[in-house]
């Protein structure tokens, strides 16, 4: 009886190891197959194709084989669905593939994500523990949340031109606001439940920015003491801190800024132009 099990066993373990994965999206597939676009020895550079075999289909096993890849100027791939099959996949770059959908949550080894200038409305990495780099810049997220405990770990991210992400959810506010290689759009703010943030968080303040455009003086009406202000540039980079709720602008450069407001541990960043 004890022979039987253990051989059902192996067959079971044989037949996952060897099944053929449906990848829906046929580009995403034809270039782990025609192209030498992913890493087998761990070495941090691409150096096969996936089918090691060569019958021309990706077998579960060979999947699992991956520890890297790189699609960067290997065509369009709207969809990277399938990438749930590479659980031992340690880095993918994949920029400039007009790519809208990826699922990370079952690479969980997953340390170093590229997925920049794509189509991307929504990335979750809150399963990706390991994650040491993320850079999504230039997509077009709504929705990002790296909550993953531990962002301490996350050596660099950056998420600019993203001009409809108004909310990224993160572990510790104060921490990501303060991480050195750590760069987003201004209008964004870090919240630790996105889902919480919102406009109506802001109502009662009543924040209204005059005059708009401006010249020399940027005047904040606020039915709350303001805690902080911060200009940035569209660029996301910090021009300047104060905590009043009349600003001198007349040194910076013509042009759109950002300022965000703080009130009562709650931001909320808006815009102004500069003449």
């Amino acid at each position: 009886m004890k022979l039987t099990l253990n051989f059902l066993f192996l067959l079971i373990v044989t037949i996952s190891s060897s099944q053929i994965i449906d990848f829906p999206e046929g580009s995403f597939k034809y270039a782990l197959i025609n192209s030498e676009v992913v890493d087998l020895d761990g070495d941090g550079t691409v150096d096969s194709n996936i089918d090691t075999n060569n019958d021309g289909e990706i077998q579960v096993s060979e999947a699992e084989a991956v520890l890297g890849i790189n699609l960067y100027n290997y065509g369009i791939f709207p969809s990277l669905e399938g990438m749930e099959h590479f659980v031992n996949i340690e880095w993918l770059i994949c920029s400039e593939s007009y790519t809208a959908f990826v699922d990370f949550s079952q690479n969980t080894k997953i340390e170093r994500i590229t997925i920049s200038h794509n189509a991307l409305t929504n990335l979750d990495v809150s399963q990706n523990t390991n994650l040491k780099w993320l850079n999504c810049t230039n997509n077009r997220l709504v929705n990002l949340n790296i909550k993953n405990g531990d962002n301490t770990s996350l050596e660099l991210f950056h998420a600019l031109y993203n001009p409809d992400l108004a909310c990224i959810q993160v572990d510790d506010v104060a921490y990501a606001n303060n991480a050195p290689n750590w760069k987003k759009d201004a209008m964004a703010i870090y919240s630790e439940d996105c889902e919480l943030v919102g406009i109506e968080d802001f109502a009662a303040t009543d924040f209204k920015l005059f005059p708009n455009p401006t010249e020399n003086m940027l005047n904040i009406q606020s039915k709350t003491p303001i805690e902080n202000v911060k200009i940035y540039s569209p660029q996301g980079v910090l021009v300047n801190e104060y905590n009043s709720n009349t600003i001198d602008v007349s040194q910076l450069s013509t042009g759109i800024y950002f300022v965000e407001i703080t009130v009562d541990d709650k931001s909320v960043t808006k815009k102004f132009i500069k003449n």
